[in-house]
């Protein structure tokens, strides 16, 4: 097999596991190792890219689920506020004030 041979089947075949087996073969022609090793490092590299994008995603969507529970959590206290101040007695405008709802929100809570 030619060196040309060889690049060409290096290339085509360097990611499937049999030929990572037959890869010692290779090594041994000059330039080949070389390229191992470098292909090792970019594929390092792009495994440690994945790694980090996944990781901020992940970072990313706990924030956004923790401001959600949050943002829940202020809408349930203000609907029980609203509930609350219709019991004793108070009026849709004392209520907006309070709540700074606007008082067609209120109407609808007031359901």
């Amino acid at each position: 097999m030619t060196d040309d041979e060889r690049w060409a089947v290096f290339i085509e075949y360097v990611n499937d596991n049999r030929f990572k087996e037959k890869a010692h073969e290779f090594e041994t022609r000059e330039g080949f190792k070389e390229a191992m090793e470098t292909l090792s490092r970019v594929t390092q590299a792009d495994r440690d890219y994945n790694y980090l994008m996944s990781r901020d995603k992940y970072e990313r969507d706990m924030a956004q689920d923790i401001h959600d529970a949050e943002e829940r959590g202020r809408m349930e206290t203000l609907i029980e506020m609203v509930k609350e101040s219709f019991k004793i007695g108070l009026n849709i405008d004392a209520i907006s004030k309070l709540t700074k709802l606007p008082p067609s929100k209120i109407e609808e809570l007031r359901g």
